[in-house]
């Protein structure tokens, strides 16, 4: 998150070249939407961010129950953002009408978001463990749909022929393939 920017630390910009933030001011302005993009990122400034929130203003990660996983806020809003990418970037069904709730927050996050709020805020590290793992295999499973939708027709290719003979062998329950 922003917040956790210091004086001197270094960013991407939109070539991808590290700079180093030079000064920091907060500014408060009152915005109308919170912009959803396919890749989850911005250019503000010639600066590479984030389209997404954290829960926590004070890490970039995850943390439930004194564990930090692997699992940055960008990588989990982005991925659970799957179903809303495939229904209205990759036109399956157009969105124009797209709504928000009064906070500038998408119909498709609102709820869902809610809910993780109230998840994170619950006593109990067990509870949270449990959803937190069973989020987790949803945005996996998301993750994997999104990789294969998006995969290069020709990596796709290489992919079915490499598996074919695989198959092959399942299926005729032979141990190997005789090549002449």
């Amino acid at each position: 998150p922003a917040s956790i920017l210091r004086k001197d630390d270094h960013v991407l910009n939109s070539l991808g070249v590290e700079v180093v933030v030079q000064s920091i001011a907060m500014i408060a302005s009152k915005g109308l939407y919170a912009p959803f993009t396919p890749s989850g990122q911005l250019v503000v400034n010639d600066i590479i961010v984030s389209s997404f929130v954290a829960f926590e203003t004070d890490s970039s990660m995850l943390e439930v129950g004194g564990m930090i996983p692997s699992f940055s806020y960008q990588w989990l809003a982005h991925t659970f953002e799957f179903p809303h990418r495939v229904a209205c970037h990759y036109h399956l069904v157009k969105c124009p009408n797209e709504t928000y709730t009064s906070n500038g927050i998408s119909q498709w996050v609102a709820r869902p978001f809610v809910l993780s709020e109230w998840l994170l805020n619950q006593q109990s590290s067990l509870l949270k463990t449990i959803a937190l793992v069973a989020f987790i295999a949803v945005l996996f499973v998301f993750n994997i749909l999104e990789t294969i939708i998006l995969m290069d027709v020709q990596v796709l290719g290489f992919l079915l022929v490499g598996l074919l003979p695989l198959l092959l062998l399942r299926r005729t329950g032979a141990k190997y393939i005789k090549m002449v």
